[in-house]
């Protein structure tokens, strides 16, 4: 009998399991897993790459789409296997896990942003991208996911109904 992949593969990938990180000469510790090569759950190394991403002054959401999001495989998975993948990340049935605005959504809940509101962001996002809104990228791209964060913590009815106006279009006919 063949045995199944696991969907989430909690191997570090930033030292690709060895515990130690490979480009240091003297082999210090790795900075996202500690040294242990695995995460206990996903939540866990979701934690961890928001941690180091924050820390290293990188874009959160460049490392959780590749620290993270490259170890969970929900191709040819059925609904409710997806829907499981996406709770050991604390995410909403809807994240699929797979972009950066759902890597958004993610950080965005991780750093205490109300659900319908990383909803709503990680929905403009996602329009931001799909519809090539260039003009928006520093505002609501993928580059903008601290600033985006900041204005739905400091000033969430504004972040709504900002995020709400670019999602109806109505700025295209201004």
């Amino acid at each position: 009998m063949r045995r199944e992949e696991p969907m989430i593969d909690l191997t570090c990938r930033l030292c690709a399991g060895s515990g130690v990180y490979d480009f240091s000469p003297s082999k210090e510790t790795c900075g996202m897993c500690q040294g242990h090569g695995k995460f206990v759950d996903a939540k866990a190394m979701l934690v961890a790459a928001i941690e180091l991403a924050k820390k290293q002054r990188e874009p959160v959401i460049e490392v959780v789409m590749g620290l993270v999001l490259q170890g969970v495989d929900v191709r040819g998975k059925e609904p409710g296997e997806r829907f499981k993948a996406a709770q050991a990340f604390n995410a909403p049935g809807h994240n699929l896990l797979r972009y950066g605005w759902d890597a958004w959504e993610l950080y965005a809940l991780h750093e205490g942003v109300s659900p319908e509101l990383a909803l709503l962001g990680r929905s403009v996002m996602r329009e931001w991208h799909s519809h090539s809104w260039g003009r928006f990228s520093g505002e609501v791209g993928f580059n903008a996911a601290e600033i985006m964060i900041k204005q739905a913590k400091d000033n969430p009815e504004k972040a709504e109904e900002r995020w709400a106006f670019l999602l109806s279009e109505e700025w295209m006919v201004e």
